[in-house]
């Protein structure tokens, strides 16, 4: 009997702390989440989500970050110097173009493209399998 009582008193430590809680993310997708485990409010959501691309954007080699998820480019406007090189990386499921100031990119998914620009100016870009969404960008090169 106590044999018994030790397993169910294990058994019930086991469950307790298995438990999990729903947890929507910031586009609506549903998790199950550890039990007591405290979630971030919106705002550190965004300033979580705004350091992020915050440090995807920080030159590594000269080279910036541009990232295709969601129908979008992010960020949507940059600015860049001369003889710096552009990485858009896509981050969907599926693939986009990058199309615009002479290039006509398929870019699959997961997979970057690179360009360097070597001339001031503004450049302006779309994505043309998703253009009807809004997915368009822009590059602005100051010397």
């Amino acid at each position: 009997m106590k044999h018994l009582l030790l397993i169910l008193a294990v058994f019930m430590l086991f469950i307790t702390g298995c438990q999990t809680e729903q947890f929507e993310d910031q586009i609506g997708q549903t998790y199950d989440t550890p039990a007591g485990v405290i979630q971030p409010n919106e705002a550190q959501n965004n300033q979580i989500e705004q350091n992020q691309q915050s440090q995807e954007q920080t030159q590594e080699f000269g080279k910036i970050t541009i990232e295709m998820q969601d129908n979008r480019f992010s960020p949507q406007t940059l600015t860049i110097k001369e003889g710096q090189t552009v990485v858009w990386k896509n981050k969907d499921m599926y693939a986009h173009t990058v199309t615009g100031f002479g290039a006509d990119a398929f870019v699959d998914s997961g997979r970057n493209y690179e360009y360097t620009f070597e001339t001031a100016g503004t450049y302006d870009y779309i994505c043309k399998l998703h253009e009807s969404l809004g997915m368009r960008g822009r590059i602005v090169v100051e010397k």
